[in-house]
């Protein structure tokens, strides 16, 4: 408990009445601590907190740095993850290369769209995405956009493929609403991320 008083003479009968509850007492902005017992250990939990806060933020800190995506060069990167992508894709053949975590990421232009691909350190596709053009979009999502979109042209359409080889499409309208459909066209509830988690 918190009592705030505005004078400084307070009864100090009053006062040894209260040492019971309250943890300390507010005169004049003034603090006056009564029950030392329990500002000691009010004072360790506070320490105990702010230092147990601190850690946490480093681990997230470390977590996150871990995370951040590393620009690798070719030679860098495994054969086994080059094959694979040589074989995804043999018309690209200097896509720019980046680390995250363990995985691979490589990204390359086709045909004036821009793609992206991650791979295992094994080679083994994990996630990749490529814009697309809005014919390539499935007929229920065109429909779906021709009807609720209200009138707004696409701005960006994505196709997204996942380790399973499931489809998602990503389309962003020009208004900036977001759409996302699974491989057959329905709309997705929730949306799928655009990035996979490791």
């Amino acid at each position: 408990m918190i009592f705030k008083c505005d004078y400084y003479s307070l009864n100090d009968n009053y006062l040894k009445s209260l040492t019971k509850f309250p943890i300390l007492i507010i005169v004049k902005q003034k603090l006056i601590f009564k029950n030392p017992t329990i500002m000691k250990k009010l004072f360790l939990a506070i320490v105990l907190s702010g230092l147990s806060l601190t850690v946490t933020q480093a681990q997230t800190a470390t977590a996150s740095a871990a995370q951040t995506l590393t620009p690798v060069t070719t030679d860098q990167v495994p054969a086994a993850v080059k094959n694979k992508f040589a074989a995804d894709y043999p018309a690209i053949k200097a896509p720019r290369w980046g680390k995250k975590g363990d995985n691979y990421q490589a990204y390359f232009k086709e045909n004036n769209k821009t793609g992206t691909a991650i791979y295992s350190p094994a080679g083994a596709i994990i996630y990749s995405s490529g814009q697309i053009d809005v014919s390539s979009l499935p007929k229920k999502a065109t429909d779906y956009l021709a009807k609720n979109n209200n009138g707004q042209p696409v701005k960006n359409a994505t196709q997204i493929k996942d380790a399973k080889g499931n489809m998602h499409y990503q389309v962003i309208a020009a208004n900036g609403k977001n759409f996302s459909f699974d491989g057959l066209g329905n709309l997705d509830s929730p949306a799928p991320e655009t990035t996979p988690k490791k």
